[in-house]
């Protein structure tokens, strides 16, 4: 009985292995470098004659066993090897006629200095909430942006530039939910924000407060693949 037990765990485990492929499409001939873990998303105004190409690196899986959020950090984790500390966006495909996700990111080595000036060009004072990163999910999720009711549908996003010298208060679930407050601040880096639990980059700044039950929770999402996330998704209605 354990052996049989055993050997359905193994099976468990390699089917979720083999239901995810990363591999490298085009790959520089330099050598280069191992770099940290950082791995930037890159702007559209960012010259990547600036930096040095790395690979096109491109992971996919089958829609049902994989989300977009495992195929970035399969991606994140193969160009950081190969010494990639940037990325910009080559191709998503995930629709009703395909059985598989597909994300394929050009990747770049910056130096400090480039990175910098790239960081600089993001949108500053921004709050972006997601549902879940599903572009042909069927979910809704409601919450509240100063005590009024928003809704979004699975693979959208909110975006809110909070105003000079402003406040802005977001609650998910109500009393018993959770509640984060997040104020205007000079150059302020936007804010990524997740009503469930994808996209995690770890705990929320010291302006937060809440209780989180089952009735509601806010989560972060790390900028860069947040920044992705936008790019990918549909911005949802006012």
């Amino acid at each position: 009985m354990q052996k049989f037990t055993l050997n359905i765990i193994l099976l468990l485990a390699l089917n979720s292995a083999y239901s995810q492929k990363v591999e490298i499409i085009r790959q520089s001939e330099n050598l280069i470098s191992k770099t940290d873990n950082y791995f930037a998303f890159l702007e559209t105004t960012t010259d990547t004659l600036q930096l040095t190409f790395v690979a096109t690196v491109k992971a996919s899986g089958k829609k049902n066993d994989v989300s977009l959020q495992n195929l970035f950090y399969k991606i994140h984790n193969k160009a950081n090897a190969l010494g990639a500390n940037s990325f910009k966006l080559n191709t998503y495909i995930s629709n009703d006629s395909t059985t598989e996700s597909v994300l394929i990111l050009d990747t770049y080595v910056g130096s400090v200095a480039v990175l910098d000036t790239n960081f600089d060009h993001h949108e500053q004072n921004m709050i972006v909430i997601f549902g879940d990163d599903k572009i042909n999910g069927s979910d809704t999720y409601s919450f509240k942006i100063n005590d009024e009711k928003k809704n979004i549908k699975s693979g959208t996003y909110y975006k809110y530039i909070i105003a000079k010298d402003r406040e802005i208060k977001i609650n998910n679930g109500g009393f018993l939910g959770m509640t984060v407050f997040l104020k205007w601040k000079p150059n302020k880096q936007a804010a990524f924000l997740s009503l469930t639990g994808f996209g995690i980059g770890g705990p929320l700044s010291s302006q937060t407060i809440g209780l989180s039950f089952n009735t509601g929770r806010i989560n972060s999402i790390e900028g860069d693949f947040g920044l992705l996330l936008m790019q990918i998704l549909k911005q949802s209605p006012k």
